[in-house]
């Protein structure tokens, strides 16, 4: 090959290494940049649980803590039209951050070379991410497990090029909650009469006292009577066991209704996550008093007393004339002697 050739081909050679060893360029001049967080349940992702009980969104339910969340960066030339093929540099503090959509599951580019044709770029904390030809570059930014909890940040970089206007960087803040390590029990009263309910309210935390996604589950025991999560239970009508959800606070209420038969102490368990962790509360109520029987008179049973007659002075047989009681004394007299002839005639042989 002559000399020439050589030359020629050694300087285009070196002209494509200088190429592929500076930053990559545009496809279109970039002049804004905005961002934009998916919604869920109607509402901007600020949360993310490393352990979400919503994974699939289901929106029946009433959590809101997924365990991704897709961003959109869209770029603009200054003209307003989109900016194709401009590169969109993502930071991640924890979790992990990858290219892709709605239709991306979390984990699933993980480990794989991304849009950008960088084999090299395998940092789960990065991604670079050229927009398509709306201007739009996705990412799915995922927590997991073992991830950092408490807030965190993910940046976004866009070159801006051809205005005087500085790079574009923009940040979205997120917290990621744990799952549920620490529960706590308090019952309102803790003693009362036997046959009553009282409140047993509960609260539920992650592992640094973040409040929880709403929707996690909580199992209630109790040794005696039973646990209703309504003041509506009737007998049959709860047991020795319930389970409730805890609200947007991090908070749950149950009742335990008591036996009017059984004095306890009644102890309410609450368990919650896997592995469990557990609270108890000890409920003590006093039986009833049972009144004492009053002794009454047997029906139809007249009452007893001593009716005297007025007193005369003489025994009672003067009449109430003052006259004479010898026809009394001698019709008595009489009477005995005619008894006693008739006896002896009665035992004569």
């Amino acid at each position: 090959m002559p000399a020439w050739k050589l030359a020629l081909a050694f300087v285009a050679l070196a002209g494509i290494a200088s190429v592929l060893g500076q930053p990559r360029t545009a496809g279109a001049q970039a002049a804004s940049a905005t961002i934009e967080v998916e919604e869920f349940n109607d509402q901007t992702i600020t949360r993310l649980e490393t352990e979400s009980v919503c994974p699939d969104r289901d929106p029946v339910l009433t959590c809101a803590t997924p365990d991704e969340v897709f961003i959109t960066v869209t770029v603009e030339d200054e003209d307003g039209n989109p900016a194709a093929g401009v590169e969109v540099l993502g930071l991640a503090e924890t979790g992990f951050l990858q290219a892709g959509d709605d239709e991306t599951a979390c984990g699933q580019n993980d480990g794989e070379a991304p849009e950008d044709g960088d084999p090299d770029d395998d940092d789960p904390l990065k991604e670079e991410v050229n927009t398509d030809a709306e201007g739009v570059a996705s990412f799915v930014f995922c927590v997991e497990p073992g991830d950092k909890l408490g807030p965190t940040t993910v940046t976004f970089i866009v070159p801006i090029e051809g205005t005087d206007e500085p790079d574009f960087i923009e940040s979205v803040d997120f917290t990621i909650v744990g799952p549920a390590e620490q529960i706590n029990l308090v019952a309102n009263p803790t003693s009362l009469t036997c046959g009553e309910k009282t409140r047993i309210t509960g609260t539920v935390r992650d592992a640094i006292g973040q409040t929880v996604s709403p929707g996690t589950r909580i199992q209630m025991f109790t040794n005696f009577g039973g646990v209703a999560v309504s003041t509506g239970a009737s007998a049959g009508g709860y047991g020795g066991l319930a389970e409730a959800t805890i609200d947007s606070a991090g908070s749950f209420s149950v009742f335990l209704l008591t036996s009017s038969a059984n004095a306890g102490p009644y102890e309410v368990v609450a368990s919650v996550g896997t592995p469990a962790h557990f609270a108890q509360v000890t409920v003590t109520c006093r039986l009833a008093a049972t009144p004492t029987p009053q002794a009454t008179a047997a029906a139809g049973t007249a009452a007893t007393g001593t009716i005297r007659p007025p007193s005369t002075g003489d025994g009672g047989l003067l009449g109430s004339a003052g006259g004479s009681g010898a026809p009394f004394v001698l019709s008595g007299v009489l009477a005995l002697v005619i008894a006693l002839g008739a006896g002896v005639r009665l035992i004569r042989p």
